[in-house]
């Protein structure tokens, strides 16, 4: 009576998902702590890129601060 439906091709690759790695709480590995972008070659904190950070992160906000309160005060 009816016509017969046609399959859908398969998905050529398995299905499973992407395994992150689990990190215990305090413990992230050396190449994830925020510390280490501020630390040069021989481990010591780079004061230079510290302040080089900060600045750059200040000049962001008072770029970006004048559009968030406008959508604050609505």
């Amino acid at each position: 009576m009816f016509p017969p439906r046609q399959r859908r091709p398969q998905y050529p690759y398995p299905r499973t998902r992407y395994q992150r790695p689990r990190i215990q709480r305090g413990q992230a590995p050396n190449n994830l702590r925020l510390s280490t972008l501020f630390q040069d070659n021989e481990g010591k904190f780079d004061v230079n890129r510290i302040f080089t950070s900060i600045n750059q992160m200040e000049k962001t906000y008072k770029q970006v601060s004048p559009f968030i309160s406008k959508f604050m005060k609505r």
